[in-house]
Order: structure tokens, then C-alpha cells, then sequence
């Protein structure tokens, strides 16, 4: 018989952060993606983008501003079939150029049964590839080759909606030719020849740098993001108006679902905005690092579709650039009036939402002068954040990924760090890239990394593969941070209730409002359900236990959690008259006799009654092995 894993749904803010006190024992993980081949190279590798296999999260494909001569005239991307712990690189994406050619802007995102899509620009020539899985040998297939090819910055999403995969890309058109802002979409990209519909979302967009960002709901909404241009008379433009659009499924025209009040495409977030500015040759104050657009982000609740956030970049004084965080709560027909969250000279803006509704929120902020004697421009430094919260900023957990000088390894082009980021969440997992210094000095970053490349982490020294040392320079990262979820309950103590009845052999639940969630310890059952049985001398120790239970409703949800709040790997199977929960206690938690601190927790499902009480026939067993392997 099948085991099939099963947990309670999110229905509260699990883990309240509080500023300053992480609420979560969360598993993170940095690692420099250089696979260890290419340990003695020394080029910019920026603007970097990950995507990860929603059906496989062990698969995880990457791209960066990447040289690899050993390509014949494909381009690489980065692959990994362990979740992010070691990388390769693939020759995959297909180009008529030698090698040691310019790579292009590359955004690359996983169809939510698998399948990778990549968005790709090089010279301004917009393509859209797929492959089945990120290790394939290439080159990746082409479903579309735009016409237009004054096409740059493209942003892609994709989610599979009605068994397809529905892909959507974002682009604008460089400040050389005509600005605008595009949608291309195809609602079937897994199809021999996916059919794509290109609408103008906007004719004045923000040049060059201009990004529209996409997001793509598995409902079938699909939500688009730019900066409009907002003119002034016999002048430059230097004003902007930030602007969501929204394509409903079974509309009658594209992206109609907002108009601003002009009847034009969007609903407006704010106006009139200076755009930010800085120098593109590497002597401005902004550590290197070029800005002449908006760093624009935009994440769609899949567990809550009317709910989106909004991260974009405005110049405001004493800031080359401010980072901006808004939400709606109605699927974008208004905004929150005032910033949740602000950053000052901050750029790369990424954000997601994992599925327990923790919003993150990626960024890299210059700290140091910006004004003033450039000699002071010396003592900047790029932090590397991830911000993550469960209340709208209202408190927020803080990671320092990276913190190094911003001058140490001088520009060899643009862009320094990249011009855009990106970030995905995976169940409760958040996955991003970014590029920095990749001296490997422990001090730089705080939450731990590790390295694929050869490198002498004590003597904080790069090697190549025979053990010479080499020059640092900027290299693609990994971050993952997987939230540990705390017990429900410990953070919104008013929705959970003890049971209704608990006598030998039955559980009674019982709800009178939602949400609501009954909290069964089970220490407190030994002697009163059941019997807990301890450990035989011949008997495996700690034992597999089998709660077994009977009748449960399918109104209802259960998960098990030990005493900290974390979740317990368990194995659930149905049986005809109910189902059984088979979990090892480990040797730390196990108490003899008592099975150890755990706790099952039922959540009343939205088909569950208020006010009518669920019996449910309850006993445990043990034995040396999981439930569906017993001889």
C-alpha cells in the first residue's frame, strides 16, 4: 500500500516575526554555483536568475552573465540535481555566436509539473526555449523567435492552468528604439508549437532599463508590472508612474481586468516619481553599479489570489535609489496607500511568497556615502538581504546573506551586480540567486556559505584545480532558506481548542468558529486513548508507532508536530475505515512509555461543520518498521 504524505493546510500567519528575534529554526543555505572546473576563472558573472522544479525541488536550474569556452556555440546555464548543493553547467541555449560571446539578458522558470522555460534576449532578439528537464543535453527548443528583436530585459512565469503550462514574458524596448512595454503570452507551452499572443501593455514605458515583471496564478490571472514614462513640457522625462495590469482568464480583450481613469491599461500605484539615475561607468556613487530604469517586482499569493505584492525604485533625496513595498488585497484594484517597506539606496528587487504565507523580499543595498568627497566612496559596502515577514512588514525576519567591499573587485563591464534579480518559493522553501565578491572570508556571510569552486575557506583564498592561487572576482550565489513552521498554535493560541472528548479510545473534535484547529498532545493520551507502549528488549528502540484513526472525517486535516513547533516526517495510509499516521520518534525526543513530546494537530477543512463534533476511534501500535511493510 501507498504511503502518502499529508500535513495541515496553512489557514493562520505561522511564526510571527518579531525585528530583531528569529521566531523559526530555519534551514539556510548559501553556496558560490562556480562549478569546480572553471575554479581559475575571473569574469563578472552577473545578473543571475533561479528556477526551481515545483514537482522536484531537488531540481534547480541557473543562469548568470557566464563565460564557458568548452561550449561549441551553445551558452550555458547552470544545473544542479541536488538541490543547490553542487553545480554543473550545461550547453544549452542555442546561439550561432563562437564562444567567449556576449551571453544576453536570461530569466529561466519551471511549468508547475516540470519543464524548464527560458526567456533569452541576446542583441535584442527575444526567444523563449524549453526543455524537459534542466540536465538535458541541449540545445533547448525554441517556441518562439520574435519577430520583433528590439526586445530586452525579458521576465518570465510560468503556471500550469487547466493541465497546460501557461507561460507569460515580460520585456520593454531599449531607449534606442521606440519604449514600450510587451506581454507575450501562449497557454500551452508544453504544445510541438505553442501559439503566442503579444499585447502593448503600455506604448511609453520606461526606457532601457524598464522591466516588466510578470506573475502567472494558477487560477489563471496573470499580472504584469512597468514603469510609465509621465512627461513634462520642453523637457526630458525624468518623471514615472509605477502601474500593475492584470490579463483575467476568459476576458474579452487582453489585460482589461485594471484601467487607471484615463481608461488606460493599469491601475496606478503611485505617481509622478523621479526616476533614478546612476552613472553606467563605474565612477558614479552607487558603488559601481549602474541604475537608469526601476527595479521593478511583482508576487501573486497562490494560496490567496487577490492578494499581490509590489516592489519597485524611485529616486528620493539623499537616495540614488529607494526601494518601495505595496500590497493589494483585492487583486490590484487598489493599493495600500503608504510603503509597508522602504530601503534606501538599494537595488535588485525580488519577491515571493512561500506557502506559509510568508512573504520574501530579496535585495542589495550599497551602505556607505553617496554623496559628497567620492574618496569616501571607498568605504561602501553591498549587503545582500533577505527580508521575509507574515504581517505586511509590520515585523520582519532579516538575513544577511553577504556584506563586502563594493570596490574591491573593480567593474570589467555592466553590470556589476546585475540589473534585476529574481526569487521563487517552493512550499514552504524560499530559493533566489545574487552575485557578489566571491573571496571566500567567512566574515562576509553571516548565515554560513559554501563553495563548489576549490578554495581554501580557512585561508579565505580562491585556488584554481591545481592549488595556485586566483584573483577574486564577482561570482553567482544560491540561497535557500527552508522555513522550519512552528506549531500554530504557540503563535495564534486563539484558534486552537482542546478536544471536545478524550476517553479510552476516542477523540472527540469539535469546532464553534473558524479557523480552528484541535491540539492533541499526545503525552497527555498515554493512559487515557491508549496504552504507550515502550521499548522490548527485542525490539527496535525508539519503535515505529501507528496511530490509527478511525472514522476520521475527510472535512479534516492532521499534521504532527513535535514540541517545538516543528514539523515531523510521517507516513500516512488510507485504510477502509480511516487512516493510520506511522512515525520514528528520534532518540532525542523519545521518552519510554510516553512516545515523546509530539502533538497531532486536526484543522477543520472548508467542507468541515461548525458546531457538529467528530468522533474518531483511536489506538496505537509499535513495531520495527513502517505501517505497510509488516510481513
Amino acid at each position: 500500500m501507498r504511503a502518502v504524505p499529508r500535513a495541515i493546510l496553512a489557514i493562520v500567519s505561522v511564526g510571527v516575526l518579531a525585528a530583531g528575534r528569529p521566531a523559526r529554526a530555519d534551514r539556510v543555505q548559501v553556496v558560490d554555483m562556480m562549478p569546480r572546473p572553471f575554479s581559475g576563472e575571473r569574469y563578472q558573472d552577473s545578473e543571475p536568475s533561479i528556477a526551481v522544479n515545483p514537482s522536484n525541488p531537488a531540481e534547480v536550474a541557473g543562469t548568470a552573465f557566464t563565460h564557458d569556452f568548452s561550449c561549441a556555440h551553445e551558452k550555458p546555464i547552470y544545473v544542479s540535481s541536488d538541490g543547490g548543493e553542487s553545480w554543473d553547467l550545461n550547453c544549452v541555449l542555442p546561439s550561432r555566436e563562437p564562444p567567449g560571446g556576449g551571453l544576453g539578458d536570461l530569466m529561466v522558470r519551471f511549468g508547475t509539473r516540470g519543464g524548464l522555460y527560458a526567456a533569452w534576449a541576446p542583441g535584442f532578439h527575444l526567444k523563449v526555449l524549453r526543455a524537459d528537464t534542466a540536465a538535458a543535453p541541449g540545445p533547448m527548443t525554441t517556441i518562439l523567435d520574435h519577430a520583433d528583436q528590439t526586445l530586452d530585459m525579458p521576465h518570465i512565469d510560468v503556471a500550469t492552468v487547466g493541465g497546460h503550462d501557461r507561460v507569460s514574458v515580460g520585456s520593454s524596448k531599449p531607449y534606442t528604439f521606440s519604449s514600450s512595454a510587451t506581454v507575450d503570452r501562449a497557454p500551452a507551452g508544453e504544445a510541438a508549437a505553442p501559439s503566442f499572443l503579444q499585447t502593448t501593455i503600455e506604448e511609453y514605458a520606461l526606457p532601457d532599463s524598464g522591466e516588466v515583471p510578470v506573475a502567472v496564478h494558477p487560477g489563471g490571472t496573470t499580472y504584469a508590472a512597468f514603469a510609465r514614462l509621465y512627461s513634462l513640457p520642453g523637457g526630458r522625462t525624468r518623471l514615472m508612474d509605477v502601474v500593475v495590469a492584470r490579463d483575467d482568464p476568459r476576458a474579452d480583450a487582453p489585460f482589461r481586468g485594471l484601467l487607471d481613469p484615463d481608461g488606460r491599461i493599469g491601475s496606478l500605484v503611485v505617481r509622478e516619481r523621479n526616476v533614478p539615475f546612476a552613472s553606467a561607468d563605474g565612477e558614479g556613487p552607487f558603488g559601481q553599479q549602474r541604475v537608469y530604469g526601476s527595479s521593478i517586482a511583482i508576487a501573486v499569493d497562490r494560496h490567496d489570489p487577490p492578494t499581490v505584492y509590489l516592489a519597485w525604485g524611485d529616486a528620493q533625496p539623499g537616495s540614488v535609489q529607494t526601494l518601495h513595498v505595496r500590497r493589494s488585497t483585492n487583486g490590484g484594484r487598489s493599493w495600500s496607500a503608504d510603503d509597508l517597506f522602504a530601503v534606501r539606496n538599494a537595488t535588485n528587487a525580488a519577491l515571493a511568497i512561500n506557502t506559509n504565507g510568508t512573504v520574501g523580499f530579496l535585495y542589495q543595498q550599497l551602505m556607505g556615502p553617496t554623496d559628497g568627497d567620492p574618496s569616501t566612496w571607498r568605504t561602501q559596502r553591498w549587503v545582500t538581504r533577505l527580508d521575509r515577514t507574515n504581517d505586511a512588514f509590520a515585523h520582519v525576519q532579516r538575513l544577511v546573506l553577504v556584506d563586502f567591499p563594493a570596490r574591491e573587485v573593480w567593474r570589467q563591464g555592466d553590470p556589476y551586480l546585475g540589473d534585476f534579480l529574481t526569487m521563487v518559493a517552493a512550499g514552504p522553501t524560499f530559493y533566489g540567486p545574487f552575485s557578489a565578491d566571491n573571496r571566500p572570508l567567512r566574515e562576509r556571510f553571516p548565515s554560513g556559505v559554501s563553495y563548489v569552486r576549490n578554495v581554501d575557506l580557512d585561508a579565505g583564498t580562491l585556488l584554481d584545480l591545481d592549488g595556485r592561487p586566483v584573483g577574486e572576482s564577482i561570482d553567482p550565489f544560491f540561497v535557500k532558506v527552508e522555513e522550519v513552521s512552528l506549531d500554530p498554535c504557540a503563535t495564534n493560541p486563539g484558534i486552537c481548542i482542546d478536544p471536545a472528548a478524550m476517553e479510552k479510545g476516542l477523540l472527540g473534535l469539535l469546532c464553534l468558529d473558524r479557523p480552528c484547529i484541535v491540539r492533541d498532545p499526545l503525552p497527555q493520551n498515554c493512559l487515557v486513548k491508549f496504552d504507550c507502549p515502550g521499548c522490548a528488549k527485542t525490539q527496535l528502540c525508539p519503535p515505529f508507532y501507528h496511530l490509527f484513526l478511525e472514522g476520521l472525517d475527510p472535512a479534516w486535516n492532521v499534521g504532527l508536530f513535535d514540541g517545538s513547533g516543528a514539523r515531523v516526517p510521517y507516513e500516512e495510509t488510507r485504510t477502509p475505515t480511516g487512516i493510520v499516521l506511522s512515525f520514528q520518534p528520534s532518540p532525542e525526543l523519545y521518552l519510554d512509555g510516553k512516545i515523546g513530546d509530539y502533538v497531532l494537530g486536526f484543522e477543520l477543512g472548508p467542507q468541515g461543520k461548525v458546531g457538529v463534533r467528530y468522533d474518531v476511534r483511536t489506538r496505537l501500535e509499535s513495531s520495527d518498521r513502517p505501517y505497510g511493510t509488516q510481513p
